[in-house]
């Protein structure tokens, strides 16, 4: 059974069925599994020779190390939002004492990128200091850089630099590219993304189509939809837009996730 927690509602089991900010209340509920999966793991005839887990559960580095059996840590986002996002969690104290508008500069990350601070990923903005969730995420995101190796959901046309950087902080070359990864739908929709894949064949010039897509937790606001759509349109550029929609009553109706009208037919 999935563990209870206060703040997840009876029956998810997902973080997507309660957006970005489930992502704490899952990590915390999630490692109460560790006892039920090493007494599966001590009474199985023939048990696993290696571990293969998300990122979001740096936990089950413990839990590798207690069997004494090789982790390996998966990564479903790009190579470079990890470098960042590892860095924060080592500087923890350096980028919480920054203001949400200040620029922060990341000098030894490749092309050396910049943000404001509010702009950083959500799952290091919400940590609060001594908070025991908070502390417990912080200790599981730093647990992935002792796993045996890493897999990014990316390839190196695409992350090279980014996976070398990986590679150089963790001091071992056991960090792969297996992307890019689909969502596991072909069975149900072959033609999924054909249409997609047709049109981009056509296009004859390199690096000349903009990818548009902000995961599969972030929900836009209407104004948000709105101001992208306007942006896209004078841009003048190609593009693919993932559009994430939404998936209340309440979300419809206050217009989330909702490509502006016309739009698609003027661009």
């Amino acid at each position: 059974p999935f563990p209870p927690h206060p703040n997840i509602p009876a029956g998810a089991e997902n973080v997507r069925e309660v957006g970005n900010r489930g992502n704490y209340p899952f990590i915390n509920a999630l490692s109460k599994l560790q006892p039920e999966i090493i007494h599966w793991f001590a009474t199985h005839s023939n048990p696993p020779v290696a571990l293969v887990s998300d990122f979001f559960l740096g936990w089950t580095q413990q839990l590798a190390s207690q069997l004494s059996i090789p982790r390996i840590t998966f990564y479903c986002s790009g190579a470079s939002l990890i470098a960042i996002l590892q860095r924060c969690w080592k500087n923890l104290h350096f980028y919480n004492s920054q203001g949400d508008n200040n620029i922060i500069n990341f000098p030894e990350i490749p092309g050396t990128p910049s943000f404001k601070r509010e702009h950083l990923p959500t799952l290091f903005l919400r940590y609060k200091e001594s908070e025991p969730e908070s502390e417990f995420v912080r200790e599981s995101m730093l647990l992935n850089d002792a796993s045996w190796g890493c897999v990014f959901n990316t390839f190196r046309a695409l992350e090279g630099s980014y996976l070398d950087h990986i590679k150089e902080e963790l001091g071992h070359k056991s960090v792969f590219s297996v992307g890019p990864l689909g969502l596991g739908r072909a069975e149900s929709d072959p033609n999924r993304g054909s249409e997609v894949l047709r049109w981009l064949d056509e296009v004859e010039e390199e690096a000349s189509v903009l990818y548009v897509c902000f995961g599969s937790q972030k929900l836009m606001r209407k104004e948000q939809m709105e101001a992208l759509a306007v942006g896209l349109e004078k841009s003048e550029t190609r593009f693919v837009w993932v559009v994430k929609t939404a998936s209340t009553k309440e979300e419809m109706d206050e217009g989330f996730g909702l490509v502006p009208e016309g739009f698609a037919d003027r661009v």
